[in-house]
């Protein structure tokens, strides 16, 4: 308890200060949402990395003259990680001198990852970073980088990720759907990666199953994936929240109620145009 009650404390000091810090630049919820997000993003890979790198490069073969091969992102995929070039990893980041430009930093973090995983092109956010001012975005990546990370273990800025959106949604900071896309982005990393933890495709029960063309003779030539893929075992989602579902049913709802309020309005300009 005495972990998971310091990790709670962290999740509220850390929500705390990026949302004060947003108060106080006088930003609306749905213009620092995506750029927070994407630095808790960067954040997590970057704990994930400093997890698993120590012991992936003590494992790593040694070449013919004494040296142990480079990291790949093939090293890290084995272990539900990311692979950061030096320019992605967090503490470049917050090192960046006063002066210096934070958002061009940030979009070349997003960048590198996006050239070296090509499932994430396109996703994550880049251009939103170049609408805080300089101050801001440094604040906020020192803030998003505290010492108590140092005392705590686990998936700790996953929980911190999951914590952020709820904040934002009880700010209704959904304006055109950026709480949704994260969401989803999300949830589907962590789809993908618990499936495919090494990056390639492989047999997965009532999802993908590798077959060969003898196999597929002895189906007949049947080309139904049901033949092949099976069943998938029932999963119980222990991560849905009940709560967080219903914020975003009310808040879609209300979204669609503004634009037909709006739509009817339109419509009745036009009746009158008519004459009708």
């Amino acid at each position: 308890m005495p972990q998971l009650e310091h990790i709670d404390a962290i999740e509220r000091h850390l929500w705390e200060a990026a949302d004060t810090l947003r108060a106080n630049s006088q930003y609306a919820s749905n213009e620092y949402f995506l750029p927070v997000m994407g630095l808790v993003f960067l954040r997590h890979a970057y704990s994930r990395y400093l997890a698993v790198r120590d012991e992936i490069a003590a494992g790593l073969p040694t070449t013919r003259s004494g040296r142990k091969r480079a990291l790949t992102k093939e090293d890290f995929s084995q272990r539900s990680a990311i692979f950061l070039q030096p320019a992605a990893r967090f503490d470049h980041l917050v090192a960046l001198r006063d002066g210096e430009d934070c958002a061009a930093a940030v979009i070349a973090a997003m960048e590198s990852i996006e050239r070296d995983y090509e499932s994430l092109r396109g996703v994550l956010p880049k251009a939103e970073y170049q609408a805080l001012s300089n101050d801001v975005l440094g604040q906020l990546l020192r803030t998003l980088n505290p010492d108590e990370l140092e005392q705590v273990s686990g998936d700790v800025f996953g929980r911190i990720y999951e914590y952020f959106l709820t904040q934002f949604a009880d700010q209704k900071a959904h304006d055109g759907g950026e709480l949704r896309r994260a969401d989803y982005f999300w949830r589907q990393a962590r789809w993908l990666t618990e499936r495919f933890p090494d990056g390639e495709l492989r047999d997965v029960a009532g999802l993908v199953k590798l077959v060969d063309r003898a196999e597929i003779e002895a189906n007949d030539w049947s080309l139904t994936p049901g033949r092949y893929v099976g069943v998938a075992p029932e999963e119980e989602d222990a991560d849905f929240d009940f709560a967080t579902a219903m914020r975003e049913i009310h808040a879609e709802l209300a979204d669609l109620d503004a634009e037909a309020t709006v739509l009817a309005a339109k419509i009745r300009k036009n009746f009158e145009k008519l004459g009708v």
